[in-house]
């Protein structure tokens, strides 16, 4: 009985020491990605900087795809759920809309790095990420179409102008790579929601 309870601790033990290290080496890869470059970080480097073999690091990624992969299905968690729960809320679509652009806000702000990192992946190969995390591609057109939803009911209910949707889109996803990549410093997101809705919002007297 002993024995069993040892060995199991052990294992536990032996499994959170793995996590612990696996969180070490995206941590590592993230900083490094953000500062040099994907294309420019050599796996030696990524390593070095987790303070482990490299022998050890391709026991855990045989590639910095592998690494990237692993970095964006964790950031990319619980992104699409809660993104859906806002579409979900029994509220108008001007208060959807600021909820989906206080969400992006947060989002961008809490992961600078990854968001750096992607906007250099895009400017030096633009269908890298597509073509290797086909995910990567399905979450952002999935945040496209609610975006597109809220935008729609909105015009349908007389609030929003009457644009394309796809156009609103692109017009906030402009508002935010422009804010993000030239370091635009915001203290909250009711900027945003201000640029955002001179464009789309119609005067009182026209509703």
């Amino acid at each position: 009985m002993s024995q069993n309870l040892t060995l199991k601790s052990k294992n536990l033990r032996r499994n959170f020491e793995r996590e612990k290290r696996k969180k070490t080496i995206l941590k590592s890869a993230l900083y490094l990605f953000s500062k040099k470059g994907f294309y420019n970080t050599k796996m030696e480097e990524i390593a070095d900087r987790a303070l482990i073999s490299k022998g050890l690091l391709y026991f855990y990624f045989d590639s910095k795809e592998k690494i990237l992969e692993e970095i964006m299905n964790s950031i990319y968690k619980d992104f699409l759920p809660k993104l859906q729960n806002i579409l979900k809320l029994n509220l108008s679509p001007l208060e959807k809309l600021k909820k989906f652009i206080k969400f992006e806000f947060d989002f961008y702000k809490k992961n600078k790095k990854f968001v750096k990192l992607i906007y250099e992946i895009f400017q030096e190969e633009v269908y890298f990420l597509k073509r290797k995390f086909p995910f990567f591609r399905e979450i952002h057109l999935k945040e496209k179409e609610i975006l597109e939803k809220i935008i729609e009911e909105g015009i349908k209910n007389g609030i929003f102008k009457k644009i394309e949707p796809e156009f609103g889109c692109f017009l906030l996803s402009s508002i935010f790579h422009y804010i993000f990549l030239k370091g635009v410093v915001l203290k909250n997101y009711n900027k945003i929601v201000e640029i955002f809705l001179k464009g789309i919002l119609k005067d009182e007297k026209d509703r």
